[in-house]
């Protein structure tokens, strides 16, 4: 099965689904593999569009409130629309900021969410649970999911989960390889959400980059004990 590709036509939203998409796949399967609460990846990929703008270079991608900058935003109290400074969590690349947010949703207060039985209910509780003060939160994040396709990578990371992928449709060894002497090289710096970010922005699934990493891993202890 090959990660899916977005083609909306419209460049700034095809570039951004489609770096940000492998990241937030690999992030939903490690924490549905590890038990953990989850929130869909098509939800997860519509709250960073909005939030951000499309700009998955943006200082506060999911618009998380806490200690690290203060910016002007637009909150929505008594009825009425405000504008406002409050502070936000500023996350080093988009990977540590989707691992944030998914961190953010082991809070029991976003439990009603996590628990949500498909995607259109899981939307409506993110505003329920307080993520946002816009009434029209829940509208525009499921109009930004629905215009745009994104639930095929829910159906992608529960194929991955339900081992529903054959040895023929992971044969995917030569690139695996490939993707090998390159981290081996260099080619994408160090730290792992380094180079993680860059090898999706190059077209590689976080799957691969991981089948990539374990190799380079396994090469270093054996030459290591030559």
């Amino acid at each position: 099965m090959e990660f899916p590709i977005v083609n909306t036509g419209r460049e700034h939203v095809d570039r951004f689904v489609n770096e940000i998409a492998p990241l937030v796949c690999n992030e939903y399967i490690k924490r549905m593999t590890r038990g953990e609460h989850v929130i869909y990846p098509s939800t997860c990929i519509a709250q960073a569009a909005l939030e951000s703008g499309w700009n998955i270079n943006a200082k506060t991608l999911f618009g998380i409130k806490g200690d690290g900058f203060v910016s002007d935003t637009s909150e929505y109290v008594d009825g009425k629309y405000i504008n406002i400074q409050d502070s936000f969590k500023c996350y080093p690349n988009a990977a540590t900021a989707i691992q944030g947010f998914y961190d953010l949703m082991q809070s029991e207060r976003y439990r009603a969410a996590t628990k949500a039985v498909d995607w259109v209910e899981e939307c409506k509780e993110i505003y329920n649970c307080g993520y946002a003060t816009d009434p029209n939160y829940s509208d525009k994040i499921i109009n930004i999911t629905e215009t745009n396709n994104l639930t095929v990578f829910n159906d992608y990371c529960l194929a991955i989960l339900r081992g529903d992928v054959s040895a023929e449709e992971t044969d995917n060894s030569g690139r695996v390889e490939e993707l090998a002497d390159k981290l081996e090289n260099g080619d994408y710096g160090n730290g792992r959400d380094t180079r993680a970010e860059r090898t999706a922005q190059d077209g590689y699934t976080l799957e691969e980059y991981e089948a990539a990493q374990d190799i380079v891993n396994r090469r270093n202890k054996k030459n290591g004990s030559n």
